[in-house]
């Protein structure tokens, strides 16, 4: 905001001031023949304009009057000392917003990834270790997932296949049995 305003004479002498303004402002003011931004502290902008009668019809492209033939009869000028406090403060507000923006996101990423997580990898984890069991040999195991769509599908055929490994491997030892019992018959019958 505003900090404060001051008003000089043409040679530069104050005549009235209001507000807060700082003393090395004050004493580096000359007199402005247009708008100007004038060196200041850090934390606060310095603004002088010039200060001149107005004719209808008689403004140059800053706003100020002329005389008539072109020259400008300047009465004084005025300073006015804004405060860089509220656009620091915002800026500290807008670099706080996008910083809880970020870790909204962030977070929003990992409870995610531990959804996709539970979801995806863990019935997959669990299909690897039903397979891996059928693999040693036990043909009874069945995966039991709680998943759907291709999931779902690939459980359907891990069941099914090892169910129809099992049948085969009933019905090789039936014949098996069978055969060792022909051959039984025919070593008894030959001897």
């Amino acid at each position: 905001g505003v900090d404060g305003v001051a008003v000089f004479d043409s040679a530069g002498s104050l005549m009235a001031s209001s507000g807060l303004l700082y003393a090395e402002v004050l004493r580096s003011v000359r007199p402005a023949a247009r708008l100007e931004m004038r060196d200041s502290p850090q934390d606060a902008l310095v603004f002088v304009a010039p200060v001149g009668p107005v004719h209808a019809g008689d403004q140059d492209q800053h706003g100020v009057g002329g005389d008539g033939d072109g020259h400008n009869e300047i009465l004084g000028s005025v300073l006015v000392q804004m405060s860089l406090a509220p656009l620091e403060a915002r800026k500290n507000e807008l670099i706080f917003a996008a910083a809880a923006i970020t870790t909204l996101g962030l977070l929003a990423a990992i409870w995610l990834a531990r959804k996709l997580s539970q979801d995806v990898v863990r019935p997959i984890l669990q299909l690897a270790n039903t397979v891996g069991v059928i693999k040693g040999g036990n043909l009874k195991v069945r995966s039991d997932i709680e998943a759907g769509g291709v999931l779902k599908l690939l459980e359907s055929g891990i069941n099914d296949m090892a169910a129809a490994l099992e049948a085969g491997q009933r019905d090789l030892e039936k014949r098996v049995a069978a055969a060792t019992a022909e051959l039984q018959t025919q070593k008894e019958v030959a001897e």
